[in-house]
């Protein structure tokens, strides 16, 4: 055993239970002692070492105390030859002589010339026809649920980016009286503009390319209008 005054290093290992002898046996060829044995779960064992810190020979304080200063002279070299360079480089001739040399010539591309598709772009790759049947499918949808208004709906048109929406009482089996009684819109067009008050992909697809939406009767009577810019702000909507 080694004197108490001593100092020590320790080590622990786990191992799988049974194998404590052989695991012990191989430490101790390296000079480690057991000190501690403890159980773990999932049947290992914790084993804990210990050895006697190895001291320094006499010669060794020295050398390492010659090596550290010699790093110490080492980087102070190093710190003033990279301050001399630096100030050579802030001459206009040095900075432009380092910026050609080092800097890898690359093409750049500013953001007017990056390709972007614009709204009115992404508008005009909508054909009439979907915009129509957007609506009609959205109106057909409805009325199969029974909701009454939906089922008066006669004609959905899309001409000059306005999307017209044609209401008859008489599509229904009710009559105007019966359909003013129920209708819970003040203006209609708020309704017909569902299909496009989502942000959604048929929303964000459609929306740019309509101006407003129109709601009339079968005679001709406005039933109300709705701009592109209420359904985005009635909507919460950004475009």
């Amino acid at each position: 055993m080694a004197d108490a005054r001593t100092p020590f290093e320790f080590t622990s290992v786990v191992t799988v239970r049974g194998m404590e002898a052989k695991r012990t046996a191989k430490m101790q060829q390296q000079g480690w002692e057991l000190v501690t044995q403890t159980p773990e779960p999932l049947l290992r064992t914790k084993l804990t070492f210990r050895r006697p810190k190895k001291k320094l020979p006499a010669y060794a304080l020295p050398i390492a105390g010659a090596a550290v200063l010699l790093l110490a002279v080492i980087i102070a070299i190093g710190a003033a030859t990279e301050g001399k360079t630096s100030v050579a480089a802030t001459t206009p001739a040095a900075s432009a002589a380092i910026t050609s040399a080092q800097m890898p010539q690359t093409s750049s591309v500013s953001p007017a010339q990056t390709p972007t598709i614009s709204e009115s772009a992404q508008a005009a790759s909508v054909p009439d026809a979907e915009v129509v049947a957007a609506f009609q499918t959205y109106f057909a949808d409805r009325a199969k649920a029974g909701v009454v208004i939906a089922k008066t709906v006669t004609k959905v048109t899309y001409t000059n980016r306005v999307v017209t929406v044609t209401f008859d009482p008489a599509a229904a089996g009710i009559s105007q009286a019966t359909f003013d009684s129920i209708n819970p819109f003040e203006n209609l067009a708020r309704f017909a503009s569902t299909p496009v008050c989502f942000n959604d992909d048929v929303g964000n697809r459609l929306r740019p390319a309509i101006d407003r939406i129109e709601t009339v009767r079968a005679d001709g009577k406005s039933l109300g209008i709705y701009t592109a810019a209420d359904i985005l702000k009635e909507n919460g909507l950004s475009k």
